[in-house]
């Protein structure tokens, strides 16, 4: 007896070092009813324990974005709603965010906190209720990161509220592996699981990604079928539409025709206008999203030649005889020299055309 004895301490302190029991002294199992899970495991004095675990994922987060120009950075404001039909109360909400940008800031309303927490190389942007939890059908405003990284999108995550369980063994008699697995359910951190899993519109794309104008339509197409695949565009024709003018903008910058991929991109960004907006099918995070890396792209794209047409000051009239006679007092032609350069604007007048149509 002495011998076995002394055979299961070195079990287990071994087991200990190592991180825990087998995987197979543990099984964690979801209803599929309550959604709630079944931990079962052994402990390390072998006796087996069951335990019912609640999830953090049983709200039903809708983030919604707006991007707005800061000086040196941009502003990404979200509105976060715990829609109808959620069963939890929602108490924090953690999106990915760049952890050597040092414009990084983030902000919140007086209920909420708002910080930036990196471990093990990643950085998040957090926010947690100070004073009111968000519960189903309510909706927070103003979640701000400010940030010079451009949009993408990238993987949120939202924890409800729960009561945190207490395990039937003490610490010491208790697997390392039953604690990743509850962490796994009902932990609040990112870099561990827990919480249900949201697809946003997040500053994760350094600027430089898109500094060449081919690779970055690449990636603005990426996002446009992304964005149609998420249902943030939710008319394939439309998707379609403006799938042809990226598609046609890098095929002029294939041939050479940076000015031509301009013009389309100029024509992506007016279509994608024209279909965002209550009612219309591209939603604001698929807006935001391709606007901004849409016209940082076209910016560095040469602009063609622009045909402006302004009214003359005067009207005047011709006639027969005396040729090339000063009339003295005739009304001169004149162009208003303001009007022309609002026209032109940052650009150069190259050429002017006098067109003179007579009336009956």
């Amino acid at each position: 007896m002495q011998t076995s004895r002394f055979l299961k301490t070195v079990a287990a302190v071994v087991v200990m070092a190592m991180g825990g029991r087998p995987a197979d002294a543990q099984n964690l199992v979801r209803d599929a009813t309550t959604g709630n899970y079944l931990l079962t495991y052994t402990d390390l004095e072998g006796n087996a324990h069951s335990v019912i675990v609640e999830p953090r994922d049983k709200v039903r987060p809708d983030v919604v974005l707006a991007v707005e120009p800061q000086v040196g950075s941009l502003g990404y404001r979200y509105v976060l709603t715990n829609s109808v039909g959620a069963i939890q109360p929602l108490v924090s909400v953690t999106v990915p965010c760049p952890g050597a940008d040092p414009t990084l800031l983030v902000t919140a309303p007086p209920t909420w906190s708002a910080e930036v927490v990196s471990r093990a190389g990643t950085t998040t942007c957090e926010f947690v209720f100070r004073e009111a939890l968000l519960e189903p059908g309510q909706t927070i405003r103003d979640l701000l990161i400010l940030s010079a990284n451009h949009p993408a999108i990238a993987e949120a995550r939202a924890y409800g509220s729960v009561e945190t369980i207490g395990l039937p063994t003490p610490v010491e008699e208790t697997p390392d592996t039953v604690y990743q697995l509850l962490d796994r359910v009902q932990g609040f951190g990112f870099f561990t699981g827990g919480g249900l899993a949201v697809p946003v519109v997040a500053p994760v794309r350094p600027p430089g990604a898109l500094a060449d104008p081919g690779p970055g339509l690449d990636s603005v197409a990426a996002d446009l079928s992304q964005s149609c695949a998420l249902g943030w565009i939710v008319d394939p024709s439309t998707c379609a539409a403006l799938a042809a003018h990226l598609d046609q903008a890098r095929q002029a910058l294939s041939q050479g025709d940076a000015t031509g991929a301009r013009a389309e991109v100029e024509r992506f960004l007016a279509s994608l206008t024209g279909a965002h907006g209550p009612g219309l099918p591209v939603n604001d995070n698929a807006f935001w999203l391709l606007t901004v890396n849409a016209e940082f792209i076209r910016d560095l794209l040469p602009a063609g030649n622009t045909t402006v047409t302004l009214a003359l000051g005067t009207d005047t009239y011709l006639r027969s005889g005396s040729p090339n006679q000063n009339q003295g007092t005739e009304p001169i032609l004149r162009l208003d020299s303001a009007a022309v350069a609002t026209a032109a604007g940052s650009g150069t007048v190259t050429s002017a055309r006098l067109e003179l149509t007579p009336s009956p």
